[in-house]
C-alpha cells in the first residue's frame, strides 16, 4: 500500500537517465583529475548504485508508483555526491575530521542545472534528503513528504553500509578507516554512553566512541532508525547482523546489548508480518 505521507512526483525516465550519466561523469572527472583516489571513487560509485537498488526495492514494497520510484533511485544515487570531493581535500570519509558530506552534496547539487531543471517538489525532495542522509536524527519538516523520502534513502544507505562494513570486519585483521582516523584503541570496554543507547533502543553517540568495540556498536545501533517494515525484512534476510556481531569481543557486557539488538529486530519483523 502506498504510504500516505509519500509526496508526489514529476521526474521523467529522462531526467532520471540524464543524472545518472552526470553522476557517473563527475565521478570518472574526479579520477581522471586524482588517480591515487581511483578506488575510493570506485567504492562510493558501487555503493551509490546499490543504495539507488535499495531505495527502489524498499520503495516498491511500499507500494510507490513509478515515478516516485524514480525519484527515490535518484535520491539514493546522488545522496553520497561529495565523498569524491571530500576525499580528494581530505583524505578521509570521517565526516568528524573533515566536513559534513551530507551538506556539502546539497551544495554541490545546488549547482547542477540538471537538479535545478527538476519540478519545484522533486528539488526540494532531492535536496533535503541529500542534506540530511547523514544527520544523526531526522529533521523536523512542515511536509511530511519530504521526510518520507528523507528516511528511504537513510534506510537504504545503512542496508548498504552493513554490507561494506562486513567486507571490512570479517577479515583476518579488522581496520575500519574510521579506526585510524579516530585513533581508536582495540579494547573491549563499552563507553557507558553506548551500552545506556542501545538498552533504551536509541541511536548510539559517535561522540562516545572509544574503541574500535564501541564504533562497531554504534553501527549496529543503527537498526533502532529503520524506518519501514521492508527494511527490517531485508536486512534480517542479507543476515549481515550476525556475521557483524562475530567480529565484536566475546564479553558478557557485550554479549547482553547484542542480544538487545537482536531481540528488537526479531520483534520489528514479527511485526511487520503480523
Amino acid at each position: 500500500m502506498l504510504a500516505p505521507a509519500a509526496a508526489p512526483a514529476a521526474i521523467t525516465p529522462g531526467q532520471t537517465l540524464d543524472l545518472k550519466r552526470w553522476f557517473l561523469r563527475y565521478a570518472a572527472k574526479k579520477v581522471r583529475q586524482h588517480p591515487r583516489h581511483r578506488e575510493g571513487v570506485g567504492l562510493k560509485v558501487t555503493h551509490s548504485i546499490r543504495v539507488a537498488r535499495f531505495c527502489a526495492a524498499i520503495g516498491a514494497d511500499l507500494g510507490l508508483t513509478a515515478e516516485r520510484l524514480r525519484l527515490a533511485r535518484t535520491i539514493g544515487l546522488l545522496h553520497d555526491v561529495a565523498r569524491f570531493e571530500q576525499l580528494i581535500r581530505y583524505d578521509t570519509f570521517v565526516d568528524r575530521v573533515s566536513v559534513d558530506h551530507g551538506d556539502l552534496g546539497a551544495d554541490i547539487l545546488r549547482e547542477e542545472p540538471l537538479v535545478n531543471a527538476l519540478a519545484v517538489d522533486d528539488r526540494t525532495i532531492l535536496l533535503h534528503a541529500v542534506r540530511h542522509h547523514n544527520d544523526a536524527a531526522i529533521p523536523g519538516a512542515n511536509d511530511e513528504g519530504v521526510s518520507y523520502y528523507l528516511k528511504l534513502v537513510r534506510d537504504a544507505d545503512k542496508l548498504d553500509i552493513y554490507r561494506v562494513l562486513c567486507s571490512i570486519w570479517l577479515k583476518p585483521n579488522p581496520s575500519e578507516p574510521a579506526s585510524g582516523a579516530l585513533n581508536l584503541e582495540a579494547g573491549s570496554q563499552v563507553s557507558p554512553e553506548i551500552a545506556t543507547a542501545i538498552q533504551a533502543h536509541r541511536l548510539a553517540p559517535m561522540g562516545a566512541v572509544r574503541t574500535r568495540a564501541d564504533l562497531l556498536l554504534v553501527r549496529l545501533a543503527w537498526v533502532f532508525d529503520l524506518n519501514f517494515p521492508p527494511t527490517c525484512k531485508c536486512l534480517a534476510r542479507l543476515g549481515y547482523l550476525p556475521r557483524l556481531m562475530q567480529a565484536l569481543p566475546d564479553t558478557r557486557e557485550i554479549a547482553d546489548l547484542l542480544a538487545i539488538i537482536n531481540a528488537y529486530v526479531a520483534g520489528q519483523n514479527s511485526s511487520a508480518v503480523n
